[in-house]
């Protein structure tokens, strides 16, 4: 009779360790580069000078303007003032978005009640309410969907050297802007001076990989949805200026990889599902470094103006930095505001709805509706205004 085998202790330790390894792996903590992860917003979005939920309340400069484009006398109205009808586009805008918030509220309702997912919410968001209210201005602005933006961008973790302050400080500016003293305003009766070379900062010299290889980047921006100005709304000179500008590294005001005609986008929107695993602070810090990617771009833009001025004078362009974002998880909708101080990159939360509530559904679509208005209209003049001055430096040096 054959003798019995002994068990086989080698077999158990290792599927002791195995089964070790496996619950180690389950129960470790979400790496910080991950775009949902508190870590990452405390950590790699902190480190490059952006900042979610930290000021309660926006500056009193972009409170006041706040109120002037939504029409409300406190923010806590902010999709509750009344049309001006004065203008028959007000009025067209009015009675779509009353149509469009009617029906976004209905099909709110029932993806909500078929826990419907994050591509159905996105396209929900998307073809149901974006794409016709901003049919309404299509001759100024343009929508993208879910398209890389440029790696240079992103704003950039501050060296050693600069926290040490053993070298110059450089701006810390999203945009290839190496330093404000890059443009520095030049002194009365000299000529503007036009750099031959591009101006690069750290950001832009970096290798341009969409990777989140290296722990202590933020990821590049790809917004869900993202409107800005049509390159078609511009004329023919600032539209040659505008790709010079970009073709310079100056001011990169297409941001998307792919080239597809829209500039300076001021309004961002980042969805997320019912399914499990989705939540806000995903989208919350996506947005945030959209919104932070938005406003280096404008801030580029005034450098770039405010260095073609011979001289301080009241026609300076004053293009305040100040762009939106709206982050969902299903039928929650909060919209923010996005603006700088000083070298620092700040979001703050204006309203939440929940678009089940016809109230809050209608309240949304109307400041919605607001954003696009003033987009068209007042952004793009401050933005006509940086380029014209731009444009008049441009044609006096031809004459020189």
């Amino acid at each position: 009779m054959a003798p019995q085998q002994a068990p086989s202790i080698v077999s158990n330790d290792s599927s002791q360790r195995r089964a070790s390894k496996v619950s180690y792996r389950r129960q470790r903590s979400q790496s910080p580069t991950e775009k949902s992860s508190t870590q990452y917003r405390s950590r790699n979005i902190a480190d490059a000078n952006v900042f979610v939920d930290q000021t309660p309340e926006p500056p009193l400069d972009v409170m006041e303007l706040l109120m002037h484009i939504f029409g409300v006398s406190v923010l806590e109205d902010i999709g509750r003032a009344s049309y001006d009808h004065s203008t028959s586009r007000s009025l067209v805008i009015q009675n779509k978005t009353d149509e469009l918030a009617e029906k976004y509220c209905s099909k709110s309702r029932q993806m909500a009640k078929d826990c419907a997912g994050e591509g159905e919410w996105k396209s929900h968001l998307l073809t149901g309410l974006m794409e016709p209210i901003s049919e309404l201005l299509s001759e100024t602005l343009k929508l993208s969907a879910s398209v890389a933006w440029i790696p240079e961008l992103r704003p950039s973790p501050p060296s050693i050297e600069e926290i040490l302050g053993s070298e110059p400080p450089l701006s810390n500016s999203t945009g290839p802007i190496t330093s404000a003293a890059a443009f520095q305003m030049p002194t009365p009766l000299t000529a503007p001076t036009f750099p031959q070379t591009p101006i690069l900062s750290t950001s832009s010299i970096a290798p341009t990989d969409t990777t989140n290889d290296d722990p202590n980047r933020i990821s590049v921006p790809k917004p869900d949805i993202t409107v800005g100005l049509a390159y078609t709304s511009f004329d023919r000179l600032q539209r040659k200026i505008l790709w010079d500008l970009q073709g310079n590294s100056r001011v990169l005001s297409e941001p998307h990889q792919s080239r597809i005609g829209l500039h300076f986008p001021f309004l961002i929107l980042e969805a997320k599902g019912l399914a499990t695993g989705s939540n806000m602070v995903g989208a919350q810090n996506q947005a945030a470094v959209g919104g932070a990617c938005a406003l280096g771009i404008l801030r580029d833009l005034q450098l770039t103006a405010q260095g073609c001025i011979t001289c301080a004078t009241d026609d300076q362009p004053r293009l305040r930095q100040m762009m939106f974002s709206v982050v969902t998880e299903g039928p929650i909708h909060e919209m923010w505001v996005h603006y700088g101080i000083e070298e620092e990159f700040h979001m703050t939360v204006l309203r939440i709805w929940r678009t089940t509530f016809s109230k809050d559904a209608r309240e949304f679509v109307q400041a919605l509706g607001k954003i696009l208005e003033w987009g068209s209209c007042e952004f793009k003049g401050s933005v006509l205004k940086a380029l014209d001055v731009y444009g008049q430096a441009l044609r006096k040096r031809r004459v020189e």
